[in-house]
């Protein structure tokens, strides 16, 4: 009997330890950003001790090769939103270009938004960053948008002029996305 109690004690325990894993990666399956629906393909980490990503895109698209990425990340670590920005938008650890266009704060540094281009090689990408603080630390709802070729190109500076076009809107639709979690 006692040891059938210590079974039942052990697989509670297991269930229960389960449970909190679950709990902790709980996210939407998917995100509806600017009318187009994005799908979760890919997370990894925790955001309660490590970095962790959610990223989501929109359907026949593949993480290899895309065209518009919907990412949330938690930095358990970042606890300034203004550091963090400055940091996202000069970040001297990478070997790609960084070109920022747009940096926006509210009155109490507890948000900002910021676009950028980030490009390697025939890959360029824009990126709209939301930095605002959650449970204590900073977490970052991200938009991207990515182009195949060198800049310079006809189809480069085709890319470009969409941004022109659509980066208000895409800001307003990043402003206005409520508490994902």
């Amino acid at each position: 009997m006692e040891k059938s109690i210590k079974t039942l004690v052990f697989l509670f325990s297991l269930l229960f330890l389960y449970t909190i894993v679950l709990a902790e990666v709980k996210v939407p399956s998917e995100i509806k950003f600017n009318k187009e629906v994005y799908k979760q393909v890919y997370q990894a980490g925790n955001g309660k001790t490590s970095d962790k990503v959610t990223e989501y895109l929109k359907s026949g698209e593949t993480l290899e090769k895309f065209e518009k990425m919907f990412s949330i990340w938690e930095y358990p670590n970042a606890k300034d939103v203004k550091i963090f920005t400055g940091n996202l938008i000069r970040n001297s650890n990478t070997s790609y270009k960084i070109t920022p266009r747009e940096i926006l704060e509210n009155d109490d540094n507890t948000e900002t938004m910021a676009s950028l281009i980030i490009t390697a090689g025939n890959v360029s990408e824009y990126n709209i960053y939301r930095v605002l603080i959650k449970d204590g630390h900073v977490v970052t709802y991200q938009f991207s948008y990515r182009i195949y070729d060198k800049p310079g190109t006809p189809a480069y500076k085709k890319w470009l002029e969409s941004l022109d076009k659509n980066e208000t809107e895409w800001f307003k639709a990043m402003a206005n996305m409520k508490d994902i979690k």
